[in-house]
């Protein structure tokens, strides 16, 4: 007689369960494990990796470009370098323009 508990669980046997109708993002069939924002933390850092990295970040997550520069204030951790992005923003109206000023800058 079934009382809806699992024999197997009555006698020890416990099982992980795996939900069936979960979705995981996938490209190319394979599955995309979650990315973390890519933060620039210290003038010694390398400013041609960060840049590489947040473009790669916001292409995988397929940011909006009017979004892009929200993006780019969250991922500078360092007061310093986040002082400059805030002092400068009034000039910097693009993604594509920030990336010229920071390179240039760090």
């Amino acid at each position: 007689m079934s009382h809806g508990i699992d024999e197997n669980a009555l006698n020890g046997n416990v099982c992980s369960m795996t939900p069936t109708n979960v979705s995981v993002p996938t490209t190319g069939g394979q599955i995309l494990p979650e990315l973390s924002l890519p933060t620039f933390s210290s003038r010694d850092q390398s400013a041609v990796h960060f840049l590489k990295d947040l473009d790669e970040y916001l292409k995988l997550k397929s940011v909006d470009e009017r979004l892009k520069l929200t993006f780019v204030s969250k991922s500078l951790i360092e007061e310093f370098v986040k002082n400059w992005f805030m002092a400068n923003k009034e000039h910097i109206n693009s993604y594509e323009v920030f990336k010229i000023n920071f390179f240039d800058e760090f």
